[in-house]
């Protein structure tokens, strides 16, 4: 079958404009990935030992990209790029793969009303917004730890060798045993924010308050709903985000973000960048969970390392939420 010639420059500009996309996005999602991942401790851990260079010079988010730049150069802005085109590519394919198959999760979803009893009912919406969540967080997962472990990484990757490069990111023990990357905190990082972004936030302009005087015995119980759903958003997901991207360098079976000093033995020789942008190395205990993820960054680097880029977080959740839409509608009618 012919393709049109329309059918043919659609498809061109659509790539075009996913370059684009990439070649703006991908050094600023690496710097914001590095800044959440960085270990910043508020003291030396070991007397008598120097000061992390990173501890000195990486306070914020700019410093940060002024970094990188020094480091590892326009290259290393881009280090990213291949886990973005592969996550890019596999979206692509499963959404493709599912309406092939007409796996549509909203039709899925509709099958709820076939069923008459009530809490039949209520268990089957349950598990399908599960299934729902799960969607997004089994694929997402991984490739989020090895988009961080990509671009905090001090080794040149080779990227005509992929085998090699996915021996020098992921420990034997979990190249083994994958399954066991998807530990229970990493999960709950990935799973709320997506859980509360697809059953909340994008359902907030049905609880916003109305902008005319109708239905105003429903008003104040519509601003404390959206009160509140938008406290949870802008506390929780960054701490979440945060806590993502540490336990995503912080391999399973090593102490180092790079690779261990008797596994290089039996590698090629890899170039490495002269210093290390991200100070992971340096942490003395593994993370062992959510809580005492929080905990530990909480206590060696403040309770401020917690919120890194919570603007970012912000922008997202007033957007997706309506509420910057709504604000912007309320002032132009009032005025």
């Amino acid at each position: 079958m012919a393709i049109s010639p329309y059918a043919f420059w659609s498809g061109v500009l659509a790539v075009l404009k996913a370059f684009v996309f990439l070649a703006i996005s991908t050094p600023i999602e690496g710097i914001f990935a590095r800044w959440r991942a960085t270990y910043s401790p508020k003291v030396v851990q070991l007397e008598g030992a120097e000061e992390d260079a990173n501890t000195k010079k990486v306070n914020n988010v700019f410093q940060m990209l002024g970094r990188v730049y020094k480091v590892e150069g326009v290259v290393g802005l881009y280090k990213g790029i291949m886990p973005n085109i592969i996550a890019f590519a596999a979206i692509n394919i499963w959404t493709l793969i599912a309406h092939l198959a007409g796996l549509s999760i909203d039709n899925f979803i509709r099958l709820r009303w076939h069923f008459d009893n009530k809490v039949a009912f209520y268990l089957f919406e349950v598990f399908s917004r599960s299934v729902r969540v799960a969607v997004f967080v089994v694929p997402a997962l991984i490739f989020t730890i090895l988009y961080y472990r990509v671009v905090t990484t001090p080794l040149v990757l080779p990227v005509h060798k992929p085998v090699l490069a996915l021996r020098l990111l992921f420990t034997p023990q979990e190249l083994r045993a994958p399954w066991k990357l998807y530990t229970p905190a990493l999960i709950a990082t990935h799973a709320f924010p997506i859980a509360w972004t697809i059953e909340i936030l994008q359902r907030m302009q049905k609880i916003l308050p109305p902008f005319d005087n109708s239905h105003t015995e429903y008003v104040w119980w519509r601003v404390v709903l959206a009160i509140v759903t938008i406290t949870v958003a802008l506390v929780v997901f960054p701490v979440l985000e945060v806590v993502k991207a540490k336990l995503s360098v912080q391999k399973i079976g090593a102490t180092h973000t790079a690779l261990p000093t008797e596994e290089r033995e039996t590698q090629p020789a890899v170039a490495e960048y002269p210093e290390e942008v991200v100070g992971q190395v340096f942490r003395q205990e593994p993370y062992k969970g959510l809580f005492d993820s929080v905990k530990k960054i909480a206590h060696e680097e403040g309770a401020k390392a917690l919120f890194r880029l919570w603007w970012v977080s912000a922008i997202g959740t007033f957007f997706i939420s309506g509420v910057a839409k709504w604000v912007f509608k309320y002032n132009f009618l009032s005025n």
